[in-house]
């Protein structure tokens, strides 16, 4: 009767894991609100077809009267294949964490005596055994799963962040290229016009080969510089497609929005990294991982004697008699005392200790350096804008008036409009550069930063 309830008492903890699943719902939802939070958007993971149809029908929506800078976020954010692929990562740690959580299954073996001479009937040895050793050990490798499953939360949470700043900054090359596009359409016609009057000089004897030569070259470098960004511009587009899930071979959408101005930073330092520190999602993971370093350490200490089972045994006799009694087994920790598994568990904890100082240092240089870079692209910016194009212009304006009153040659007619056209190709870098190092700041301090 003893042996009866101890079996009873050992198979409980098998009849409450018995029904577990994998479901990693809440997961996602802890995703998605994280996501809500530090960008303003949910996101979507496609698992059934009625998902990937609710998509198709969202995305038609957005895209039928052109996508602005956001709308372009949104769809990444439900429709990016390689952040969808990153979302069944939380279903593999889901059910890690169910695994760590199942206990043992009983074994049982049995023996039959049969007999030689003399007796007749058979003689089963039965023994039944629950691990015991997982009363200690399941609860420690289910934290431990527990922690990784949150680490990886987090790098899913870091990746929708990446996926927004690559879906806004393929937005943002777009419009840069289409700039591009625009204003050396305008310098086409310009030198156009400037080649037509160089040759009606020409033919007046008023203007050599020379300058007709530069004129003429001037305006085929210009066409050839539209084709080559009429080839960028292509590329970004087929950019911004792949990263919002679309195929580039057959989509074709229509972008809606300008390339806009820079903005004064005033981002303190010390305000920034306090951000992140509450925000980054690396620096989180390794607090995460430093503390799962702990847990497993306490497992492996708790592995000195390896498997410790216990259960009962039936034995019949072949006399008739019968006989039963428990049954304990475990490694007597002699020779292995699960000693480099100890160790290798402390130099791991040491090891996370350090890496996390390491990223930490490494996560402040690279605020302070997008910081300063930051401010240095919107000063480039108002200084191409408000001295040098201004300046550049009014030289243009002036050597253009000489050269009609044939008191200057074409050199200085085509080095002025030279200075003006690469003066505003470096503003529009400025510009575009501005904005790529805005969203790589945003990355860096994980998420939005209020004002």
């Amino acid at each position: 009767m003893k042996l009866y309830r101890l079996n009873i008492i050992l198979i409980i903890p098998f009849l409450v894991t018995a029904c577990a699943t994998v479901n990693p719902q809440k997961d996602f939802d802890a995703v998605s609100s994280s996501s809500k939070s530090k960008i303003g958007y949910t996101v979507t993971w496609q698992q059934t077809p009625e998902d990937k149809k609710q998509t198709r029908m969202a995305l038609e929506e957005l895209l039928k009267d052109g996508v602005t800078r956001e709308e372009v976020v949104r769809i990444a954010l439900m429709n990016n294949q390689d952040l969808q692929s990153k979302f069944e990562f939380l279903g593999i740690a889901r059910a890690d964490v169910v695994q760590a959580g199942l206990y043992s299954n009983p074994s049982i073996d049995a023996l039959f005596d049969f007999p030689t001479k003399g007796a007749f009937g058979v003689g089963p040895d039965i023994n039944l055994l629950f691990s015991l050793s997982d009363l200690w050990n399941v609860p420690l490798r289910k934290k431990i799963a527990m922690l990784d499953g949150q680490r990886v939360t987090l790098q899913v949470i870091e990746e929708i962040l990446k996926t927004a700043a690559e879906a806004r900054n393929a937005f943002d090359e777009v419009l840069f290229q289409r700039a591009l596009y625009d204003s050396t359409q305008k310098n086409i016609k310009l030198f156009a016009s400037a080649f037509d009057k160089s040759r009606f000089y020409y033919q007046s004897g008023l203007v050599n080969d020379l300058e007709l030569s530069l004129a003429e070259s001037l305006l085929y470098e210009e066409k050839l510089a539209l084709a080559n960004i009429e080839t960028g511009l292509q590329s970004a587009h087929a950019a911004l497609l792949r990263q919002l899930g679309l195929d580039p071979m057959e989509s074709i959408i229509e972008i809606h929005g300008e390339f806009q101005e820079t903005q004064s930073v005033n981002l303190k330092p010390n305000k920034a990294w306090n951000f992140a520190l509450d925000n980054r999602a690396d620096l989180k993971i390794f607090r995460f991982q430093i503390e799962q370093s702990k847990w497993v350490l306490k497992l492996q200490k708790a592995r000195i004697y390896g498997d410790v089972n216990l259960g009962g045994n039936f034995t019949r006799e072949l006399d008739g008699r019968d006989t039963s009694g428990p049954i304990l087994s475990f490694q007597i920790p002699i020779f292995d005392q699960n000693q480099a598994g100890i160790a290798r568990a402390q130099y791991q904890l040491r090891q996370s200790e350090k890496e996390r100082a390491a990223t930490e240092i490494k996560a402040k240089q690279e605020i302070l350096g997008l910081i300063r870079e930051l401010k240095f692209q919107h000063e480039k910016a108002t200084l191409l804008r408000d001295k040098m194009l201004i300046l550049n212009r009014k030289t243009e304006q002036y050597a253009e008036k000489f050269y009609n009153a044939m008191q200057l040659n074409a050199f200085s007619l085509i080095e002025a409009r030279r200075r003006v056209l690469n003066t505003f190709r470096s503003y529009l870098e400025a510009r575009r550069d501005y904005r790529r190092i805005k969203t790589t700041l945003e990355v860096a301090l994980g998420g939005k930063m209020p004002n």
